[in-house]
């Protein structure tokens, strides 16, 4: 009987869904893999987020490697870009499990946008990371 009990426990729990609380957000998980070419794998490393006239901003670099390479060989697309934490809603497909990368070109980039920045010169994605890729080249 115990072995019945515990056999439809296991049968249970593993049908119900995840509760929200437990699904990564973009707020939780630090990388996720969005839209790109189909031979490679393209993803943001999020740095943080900020309030920027009330609407909350988060500061990601945007990397791709081909698929199958070694996890080294990878591009930076856009070392910083500052986008609406709405806008990144739209643009992120799944969280992924990667290790960060050297920050270096993403502080380089994020420190010249902090000084456009704090001249007046805000500049903050609102729509997807794909036209701010698009908008880059």
């Amino acid at each position: 009987m115990k072995c019945i009990l515990a056999t439809a426990a296991i049968l249970i729990a593993a049908i119900i869904p995840l509760s929200a609380a437990e699904e990564p957000t973009v707020e939780t998980a630090k990388y996720w893999e969005i839209a790109g070419p189909a031979d490679k794998v393209t993803w943001i490393e999020i740095h943080s987020f900020q309030k920027i006239d009330g609407i909350d901003v988060a500061h990601v670099e945007v990397m791709s490697r081909k698929k199958g390479s070694k996890p080294w060989e990878f591009e930076h697309l856009l070392p910083h870009l500052a986008i609406t934490v709405d806008a990144l809603k739209k643009s992120v497909i799944r969280p992924l499990k990667v290790h960060s990368v050297y920050p270096e070109s993403y502080e380089s980039d994020y420190n010249f946008w902090k000084k456009k920045f704090d001249e007046g010169n805000i500049v903050v994605c609102k729509t997807s990371i794909s036209d701010a890729l698009s908008a880059a080249k």
